[in-house]
């Protein structure tokens, strides 16, 4: 993947919520978000071209992060092989972010025995919304992840 052709492309999606197009007040305060799920629609199937393990797919392990400090880790043994996408992986962690203040981190790796190789990693502002529930789709270069929020 070259880094330096990548473009950053930002798809914001609101699913079962309204948007307040007149007769809002003028207090653009919004709430605190909380992470429950992260979907992953695409990733490198390939490490610059080989393959992430020698016999078949790679086994996907998942993190989040808080403002820097780690909020999640996905179970190890959970992706094992993966030859397509998407995979969920269900937040069963307290990650609760407020936006304009703080910062949200995903990294995905392929778990190996003698270290674990960094697929993809995207770090981001937490979105603003009056409205629950709700998603966001961020994508950088091929990896495509589909965060899901609920009212904490």
């Amino acid at each position: 993947m070259n880094t330096n052709s990548l473009h950053a492309l930002v798809l914001f999606s609101l699913t079962l919520i309204q948007i307040c197009f007149s007769g809002c007040n003028d207090d653009l305060t919004y709430k605190k978000v909380k992470l429950k799920q992260v979907r992953i629609h695409d990733f490198p199937m390939t490490n610059g071209g080989e393959p992430w393990d020698s016999l078949d797919g790679p086994d996907l392990y998942f993190e989040v992060y808080l403002n820097g400090i780690k909020k999640y880790n996905s179970n190890i043994s959970q992706y094992m092989n993966i030859v397509a996408a998407p995979i969920t992986f269900q937040i069963d962690s307290e990650i609760v972010a407020q936006p304009g203040k703080d910062q949200l981190t995903y990294k995905l790796f392929d778990l190996d025995l003698n270290s674990n190789q960094l697929i993809d990693s995207l770090k981001f502002d937490p979105p603003a919304s009056r409205y629950y529930p709700f998603d966001e789709v961020l994508q950088w270069g091929i990896t495509q992840w589909e965060s899901f929020y609920v009212e904490p």
